[in-house]
């Protein structure tokens, strides 16, 4: 467990805000993320996404250090491999939490995504354990606005199955980045630096 607070934004989510920012994130290194996106696919499918969860965070954290102004590369999604067990666990936790929420009622998982929806990347970016994660983004999000990220989650979602069903996959290369440039600067409003707001220790 880490030592260290954890600070969050405790302002109510603006989504609209997140897609703007999102497309204006993709454009600026568009051609990295659309590259990293086709490497992200091919490895998890390759994997027979067993490594979904740290490609995921590697991934997500592409955008997120460009949303800081750092330089980033292609093979910086394999970054998650840095916390390969608690990512594998937390991803595979969440998962089958959300299944049997799914399972019972459709409405309870929906809100269990938005209670988990970034802990592989605080895992990762904030160098943390698996329940401190869990459990910060669930106080995160239920002090936000649990349906805001319901709401996000279900939009980008959408997106991404319906426009990269349509193009027979091929879209998806080009999708994927556009949506998690969004979900990257939603992580970044909820838990970069600066922020005022409320903190968490473990």
């Amino acid at each position: 467990m880490s030592n260290n607070i954890i600070r969050y934004n405790t302002s109510s989510p603006d989504i609209g805000d997140y897609f703007k920012e999102g497309f204006a994130l993709f454009k600026q290194s568009a051609g990295t993320f659309i590259v990293a996106s086709i490497l992200f696919w091919l490895a998890s499918i390759a994997s027979f996404s067993i490594l979904f969860g740290p490609l995921l965070a590697g991934y997500m954290l592409i955008f997120v250090e460009r949303i800081r102004g750092n330089d980033v590369k292609v093979f910086d999604i394999f970054k998650g491999f840095n916390r390969f067990i608690p990512i594998v666990i937390v991803f595979y936790l969440t998962k089958a939490i959300i299944a049997i929420g799914i399972f019972l009622l459709v409405i309870p998982g929906l809100i269990f995504i938005s209670w988990f929806l970034f802990v592989e990347l605080l895992i990762l970016d904030k160098k943390i354990g698996v329940f401190e994660a869990m459990k910060l983004n669930k106080r995160m999000s239920s002090e936000r606005g649990i349906w805001n990220y319901v709401i996000l989650n279900v939009v980008l979602v959408s997106i991404l199955s319906i426009l990269g069903g349509i193009s027979f996959g091929i879209g998806t290369v080009i999708i994927t980045p556009v949506v998690f440039a969004i979900y990257a600067v939603a992580y970044e409003d909820a838990f970069g630096e600066p922020i005022s707001g409320s903190d968490m220790s473990g």
